[in-house]
């Protein structure tokens, strides 16, 4: 992994967002910045022993006559197009979380104020940086399992599971308000099955509350995507569940073609190719240490990268806003009401 730290004069980073991921990230850039300083903005006034300026909002983080080139935005995300329009404002690059937003009629904005600053901004799926995903996404490329057929998504985890000594209750998943439910929790599955597959379109969808949690927000999922064979135009289906219910942790996405299948298994990151000539199987264990942490630094070395670039590198904002899009329609064509701002914004 390229060093693009050094070939950049980075020395102010701010993290919004003091929960699990803020924590997560100061780790990141304290690792690959080391020398930076690191101003941790929490309105909870969580800290961190890695981050060198503590306050409360922007306001704080001024007085303090603290200003980044980078922000990291992780606070919830109703919060993020307000956190990312306020430090753009400022001339600020942006890595913000996923999903994008929850409310997207200040996007225009955003893309505006990031165009007249040429500013970087990427959003955090960081599943693209796993190499077993890389793996599937490189044979499908490559035409491996000859003509696609359909492709199967299945994930989910139990919620209280998720983060143990915290009440589920507590958690951002949790509230519709503040951006929960697993359309938006789980927005990994759609983020990777756009970039791996292309656009696509919703077939049909069906939301649930079938848990007893005490949640305001879908825990279960079940809808069917399409996308065109970009050789043949012809319709290819794709199945995906995800859920908050289930007392197992699982992650896969099974691709069938005319030549073979493969798996993709996320939680052990090994991927299985069957081939149909042979009628062999070939199990590929891809793993890399500590993978979630070391996704996230992939992820902002791209960022970094980015930045010396001028260009994206990963997810773009208008990837990002991809991904909220057909999770809007996913929700509309199941009859539940999307949060608010989003059917005026993607009808006009």
């Amino acid at each position: 992994m390229k060093n693009y730290a050094s070939e950049l004069l980075i020395d102010k980073v701010v993290i919004v967002g003091g929960g699990s991921l803020g924590q997560l990230h100061c780790a990141v850039v304290r690792e690959i910045l080391p020398s930076a300083e690191i101003c941790l903005a929490s309105s909870s006034g969580r800290t961190s022993p890695l981050a060198d300026v503590h306050v409360h909002n922007f306001e704080e983080m001024l007085e303090a006559q603290f200003y980044p080139q980078i922000g990291i935005i992780c606070s919830s995300t109703d919060r993020h197009m307000d956190d990312a329009i306020a430090l753009a404002k400022m001339g600020v690059h942006l890595l913000i979380e996923k999903p994008l937003c929850l409310d997207a009629t200040r996007f225009e904005e955003l893309v505006k104020i990031r165009d007249e600053k040429k500013l970087t901004m990427c959003v955090g799926y960081n599943l693209r940086y796993v190499p077993s995903i890389r793996a599937l996404k490189e044979m499908i490329q490559h035409r491996e399992l000859g003509r696609l057929l359909h492709v199967k998504v299945d994930v989910g985890q139990y919620l209280p599971d998720w983060s143990p000594g915290v009440s589920y209750k507590e958690s951002i998943a949790a509230s519709a308000h503040r951006g929960g439910g697993v359309l938006m929790e789980l927005s990994h599955e759609i983020d990777y099955l756009q970039w791996i597959f292309g656009p696509m379109i919703v077939k049909h969808s069906s939301l649930y509350h079938k848990s007893d949690m005490d949640i305001d927000v879908e825990d279960l999922a079940i809808f069917e995507l399409v996308f065109f064979d970009p050789r043949r135009g012809t319709p290819i289906p794709i199945s995906v569940t995800m859920d908050f219910c289930r007392r197992s942790c699982h992650r896969t996405c099974t691709v069938f073609g005319d030549k073979g299948t493969a798996e993709w298994d996320g939680v052990n990151q090994v991927l299985h190719h069957y081939i149909a000539e042979s009628r062999t199987s070939q199990m590929k264990v891809i793993q890399m240490d500590g993978v979630r942490n070391e996704s996230y630094k992939r992820q902002f070395a791209a960022f970094l990268k980015s930045i010396r670039m001028g260009q994206t590198v990963g997810c773009s904002i208008e990837d990002g806003l991809s991904t909220v899009k057909l999770i809007n329609t996913i929700r509309s064509a199941s009859g539940f009401e999307p949060p608010n701002g989003l059917i005026d914004y993607f009808d006009s």
